[in-house]
């Protein structure tokens, strides 16, 4: 017979009350807290980072805050294909018109707060 107070428990929110005495970890709630930490983490290095780099990174066109609004609109889109369609079309004509390094400093600053957010 094993002696099982020594283990942990982990309880993806699924597992009966148990003993005081038995160790539990809450393994749902840490992932929760780390996706909403990491979150935080990547928007705030993609907000200290929109901007000229002096490594030869030009700043992106528009504000930060433009761009998260039309990526939110795209993202809606995703869920309910008739919404925000003039939005889109917008956006992608602005994308269109952006030459190589505009495209560049967007696409390299969205990796970072991609890389930060992990």
């Amino acid at each position: 017979m094993q002696n099982n107070t020594n283990s942990t428990v982990v309880d993806w929110g699924q597992t009966p009350p148990s003993a005081p005495s038995v160790k539990r970890v809450d393994a749902l709630s840490w992932v929760k807290a780390s996706i909403f930490v990491g979150a935080i983490a990547g928007m705030l290095a993609l907000a200290l980072v929109w901007r000229a780099l002096p490594f030869g990174l030009q700043a992106p066109q528009g504000l930060l805050t433009e761009h998260l609004g039309y990526w939110a609109k795209l993202a809606a889109r995703l869920v309910m294909r008739g919404a925000f369609g003039d939005e889109a079309r917008f956006y992608k004509a602005f994308w269109l018109g952006l030459d190589d390094s505009g495209r560049m400093a967007i696409i390299w600053r969205c990796g970072f707060g991609a890389w930060v957010f992990r």
